[in-house]
């Protein structure tokens, strides 16, 4: 039993460890800001919670939406493939390259 929670804790770090490694250096900043603030930790701050949340999308909410709005733009089961083929460069390379920008 206690190796399987070691190994759940293990495996859950292993999958998140990008997510977790911005999300203590926005805890930082943030706590850097509020103790002193000043306006490169609150950039930093927000460029570090920008990268997570990119990580994020592009793990798990990029193919969900990207199927989501594809079925909303074609009901029908009909579609045309430059209009998807524009929204997959949408979703798969200009968001992910605008959130890696911005952070």
């Amino acid at each position: 039993m206690e190796s399987n929670a070691i190994q759940t804790l293990y495996l859950t770090y292993a999958h998140n460890k990008e997510f977790i490694g911005y999300f203590v250096g926005f805890c930082f900043t943030l706590f850097l800001t509020i103790i002193k603030p000043n306006r490169s930790s609150l950039i930093a701050a927000i460029g570090l919670l920008v990268l997570a949340l990119g990580f994020q999308y592009d793990k798990h909410i990029l193919q969900g939406l990207q199927q989501q709005t594809l079925d909303s733009l074609f009901p029908n089961g009909a579609n045309d493939m430059s209009v998807q083929q524009k929204i997959t460069k949408v979703f798969n390379y200009i968001i992910p390259f605008v959130m890696w920008i911005v952070g």
